[in-house]
């Protein structure tokens, strides 16, 4: 029996195997468990694996490229429209080898470890931003509780606090000062973390020469240029930069009919995200940022 393509439909204990020959016929359907689900394909042997671009989806294809099987990763969207009546892993697996057999089919980059490792710390840094705007949100509120009032910005914030503690205790009570003191320094561990992983970042653009070109590009740093390399990898996958614009979710998306073409720009955009902080924000900010220079160089007011 000899399986040309192997689609698998992935999952956390079960794994669907979809078999099929070069003319698509189905040669082979299985299920196997998480433990044996490795050596059931290397016994398979097939030319080439399909999988859904899914969390694990890129661990499993480097496994598989080691032992010399050609991997190909496709988008979950492109799938979508291959499954037949009812959505199981069976219709879903069988989905998947459709699809690849599509010969105008995008199929996904496999990410090396490297560049997850960036995403990893991407991702830690937004959570912990995202923490420390709500404790500092948190804070705000119980100051306005007792008719104080702070500035929002964390710099600012961060500057007022120990003033405004020493200041008020009219205002507030030595239980109050006691718990806005704990949240302070649980604030000020936050920001060290951030720190930490900022250096971790900074670290990866030193020994990445793609990033450090990146980086060279007015109005982008460290964040964006690494944002960047890791999610896009080898953007040669890409007809040209008007398609790498697209995928960034840059452009707005086409909404077409007859002879009555259209674009419009919708909130579910192409995004394309390292934890909460999208690498269609990224580049955004950078511009912003490059126009404010140009803008002030320039001596130009709007």
């Amino acid at each position: 029996m000899e399986i040309d393509v192997l689609g698998i439909d992935l999952a956390k204990q079960i794994f669907q195997l979809h078999g099929a020959d070069r003319r698509g016929r189905v040669v082979h359907r299985s299920k196997v468990s998480r433990s044996s689900f490795f050596e059931s394909v290397r016994t398979l042997n097939p030319k080439v694996v399909v999988m859904e671009a899914c969390s694990t989806a890129h661990h499993w294809a480097r496994c598989f490229q080691s032992i010399g099987i050609e991997v190909r990763l496709i988008s979950p969207q492109y799938v979508a429209p291959f499954v037949k009546t009812n959505k199981n892993d069976r219709n879903d697996a069988e989905a998947i080898v459709e699809a690849a057999s599509r010969p105008t089919m995008r199929f996904v980059t496999i990410k090396s470890v490297e560049q997850q490792d960036i995403l990893a710390a991407h991702r830690m840094r937004a959570i912990l931003l995202r923490h420390r705007t709500a404790l500092i949100n948190q804070i705000r509120g119980l100051l306005g509780e007792r008719g104080l009032a702070i500035s929002r910005s964390p710099e600012a914030f961060k500057r007022a606090m120990p003033e405004l503690l020493r200041t008020s205790a009219d205002e507030l009570t030595s239980f109050c000062q006691t718990l806005l003191t704990e949240l302070l320094q649980h604030l000020r561990a936050i920001e060290e973390r951030v720190h930490l992983i900022e250096a971790s970042i900074q670290s990866f653009m030193k020994t990445s020469a793609l990033c450090r070109k990146i980086a060279e590009i007015p109005g982008i740093g460290p964040i964006t240029a690494t944002a960047v390399v890791a999610a896009v990898g080898d953007a040669r996958q890409f007809r040209n930069a008007g398609h790498l614009s697209a995928w960034l979710g840059l452009v707005p998306r086409q909404y077409s009919m007859a002879a009555n073409p259209a674009c419009k720009a919708s909130a579910d955009a192409a995004t394309h995200t390292c934890g909460p902080c999208s690498l269609t924000a990224l580049e955004l900010f950078c511009a912003m940022h490059r126009q404010k220079v140009i803008r002030k160089v320039s001596g130009f007011k709007s």
